[in-house]
């Protein structure tokens, strides 16, 4: 596995042309009815006992952009 930082306008050139990637939303439940979400995002809520099971359940084959 490869972890990169990468720039706002990079991540939107990735999902522009890649349809690889998925964008992966990794905040709580209650931080995305407060503030939105991005369409098209996978919501994880990391503050739930079952975030390693959620993690496991993600396509190996795919490329994640997290936020």
């Amino acid at each position: 596995m490869e972890i990169k930082k990468v720039t706002v306008q990079e991540a939107v050139d990735l999902l522009k042309n890649n349809n690889n990637i998925q964008l992966l939303d990794t905040r709580t439940f209650a931080e995305v009815r407060a503030t939105g979400f991005i369409k098209g995002s996978m919501l994880i809520d990391t503050s739930l006992p079952t975030l390693e099971e959620e993690i496991l359940k993600l396509d190996r084959n795919k490329e994640y952009l997290l936020y």
